[in-house]
């Protein structure tokens, strides 16, 4: 029986990124034929799109969903602040069961409209304790109540300096964890943050934008909801307005916020109002406003075939070309992950990649100081690879290909695992000639090298290891009965102790692919009762299927 991968498909070029939607994996991905090479290219793009989760998870350093701000002035409350608090607060204490007692008076200063003055200094002193560098007291300041306070002082209009305070406080509070950007959602801050967005004051609307930054970049929920709300078009005004570099650089930032996220992708009609800000924005000579806008770009790129050619009718990718050379790895990063994106999507798309000369680079950046860029320039290539014939071989001629299996003994294992990605997709979208140079370079050596890692995906190695082999069979020039070479080179990298091994693997689909694989080119090796057949590229058993189908 076929074995049918809900994930990338046994025979599917793997590009990453962007998981295919499950609607439409359920609608062509559970039928589609195990050896589908040629025959249902719009399938095979979509299923380039899959391996993501992990990869995002992991980069989320890089760009940060939330940020808090630091104070400049001496951060927390001095020791002699808090034991005066301390002595304060003791006829008080029964009302904040377990809350530190300078918390208790600083929150009592806060609900005191009678004391402006005192009222001011604790607000102060609220936000300062915050906005130390290690370890805020978010929680314990959440837990005293004193949120909905804050979130009124947004409406002191007459009181300009106290509504900055309270913004910077519901700002470093929205930067914690989901309940805690919860809190201040929860209590009504979105609209009177939004209302900021006209104050005449720039520090106070700057810090709005910075507080609704975080709040949409709590996930796709709170993002939704903000969109709902209109936030979106008033970030976008924000940016047309270019009153402070500042303003700018939060704006952007925000933007890039609501661009993100694939469960579910943001609405791209809404969204994508922005392209024209953004291709102003591309252009700025500040470096961490265009490091952010490039950053939403790729947010937009990380999209479907049609929405990703919307975003190249803007041209906006044009004006990442300079930064491939030697800039900032802040900025090289988003930029990579754009081409990236883009080589996800159709063969005319990725076309435009190679049309760009951005391959040209790619040799030179996996050798990158950082391995974040080799990494990504990596994974690029590997995008590449799962396209055409014609674009295997600019990849190859290039010189990428050859140099990226030169370096794959001294790379990390995140570098050599997008490698064996590249080898792979080869294997499954090349010709007999382009397979026949990876195995020159060593391919089969790679992917034999990655089976035996821990933790690595067993599954696709083993795709692009049957396909080999298969290209091996059909060699020019072999004479009846010779032995097929490209099967003694696995066994020369000791390939088959390793696919051996894999009969004992708790995924059935991997140990079964490893038999098949065994028995079809080392037929000495004893499979006990499993007997696989390889039927024109596709992997048979001769035993009972159960019922419906393998989905992993």
């Amino acid at each position: 029986f076929l074995f049918l991968f809900a994930r990338s498909g046994p025979c599917a070029p793997r590009k990453k990124e962007r998981a295919m939607d499950p609607e439409d994996m359920d609608a062509k991905g559970r039928l589609v034929d195990f050896k589908n090479k040629g025959k249902d290219e719009e399938f095979m793009r979509g299923k380039r799109r899959d391996y993501n989760v992990e990869l995002r998870k992991s980069n989320r350093a890089e760009h940060l969903l939330k940020k808090r701000q630091i104070d400049d002035e001496p951060s927390a409350v001095s020791n002699e602040e808090a034991n005066l608090l301390l002595l304060k607060a003791r006829e008080t204490m029964g009302q904040f069961e377990g809350i530190e007692p300078h918390l208790i008076q600083m929150v009592e200063g806060i609900l005191n409209d009678d004391d402006p003055e005192n009222q001011y200094q604790c607000v102060q002193t609220c936000r300062r304790m915050l906005s130390r560098s290690a370890g805020p007291p978010i929680k314990p300041v959440i837990r005293t109540g004193v949120i909905p306070k804050i979130v009124a002082m947004l409406m002191w209009d007459h009181n300009p300096q106290m509504q900055f305070e309270a913004a910077w406080i519901l700002t470093n509070i929205a930067s914690g964890s989901p309940a805690d950007t919860a809190s201040v959602y929860d209590a009504g801050a979105l609209p009177l943050l939004m209302r900021l967005f006209h104050s005449p004051k720039l520090e106070v609307k700057e810090q709005a934008v910075w507080a609704i930054g975080n709040i949409v970049g709590d996930g796709p929920m709170l993002r939704d909801k903000v969109l709902a709300a209109g936030g979106l078009e008033l970030i976008l005004q924000a940016l047309e307005s270019d009153e402070s570099v500042h303003l700018t650089r939060h704006a952007t930032w925000t933007y890039s916020n609501f661009c993100r996220g694939k469960e579910p992708r943001p609405d791209f009609q809404r969204v994508s109002q922005g392209i024209p800000t953004l291709y102003r924005l591309l252009q700025s000579q500040d470096v961490p406003t265009r490091i952010d806008a490039v950053w939403a770009l790729s947010y937009l790129l990380d999209n479907t075939v049609p929405n990703i050619q919307r975003v190249l009718d803007s041209q906006c990718h044009l004006l990442l070309l300079p930064s491939l050379g030697n800039c900032h790895p802040d900025l090289l990063l988003p930029v990579l992950r754009c081409f990236g994106n883009i080589s996800t999507g159709s063969n005319e798309q990725t076309q435009v990649v190679l049309q760009l000369e951005v391959v040209q680079h790619l040799k030179e950046l996996l050798h990158h100081a950082k391995e974040n860029i080799r990494k990504e320039a990596a994974w690029l290539a590997s995008n590449i690879a799962a396209g055409t014939a014609e674009q295997i071989q600019h990849l190859i001629n290039s010189g990428v290909v050859p140099e990226m299996l030169r370096i794959f003994d001294t790379s990390e294992y995140r570098v050599r695992k997008e490698i064996c990605w590249t080898v792979v997709n080869i294997a499954l979208r090349g010709n007999a000639e382009q397979i026949a140079v990876i195995v020159g370079l060593g391919g089969i050596r790679a992917i034999v090298q990655m089976l035996v890692v821990a933790g690595t995906t067993e599954s696709h190695l083993l795709d692009g290891l049957a396909s080999i082999l298969r290209a091996g069979d059909r060699l020019p020039n072999r004479m009846p009965g010779d032995r097929n070479p490209y099967a003694e080179a696995v066994e020369l990298s000791h390939g088959v102790l390793r696919l051996e091994s894999l009969l004992n693997c708790a995924n059935d689909a991997v140990a079964q692919k490893a038999a098949a694989i065994l028995d079809q080119y080392f037929k000495e090796e004893e499979n006990a009762g499993i007997h696989p057949d390889m039927d024109n590229g596709q992997f048979s058993f001769h035993q009972q299927a159960p019922a419906g189908n393998f989905h992993f």
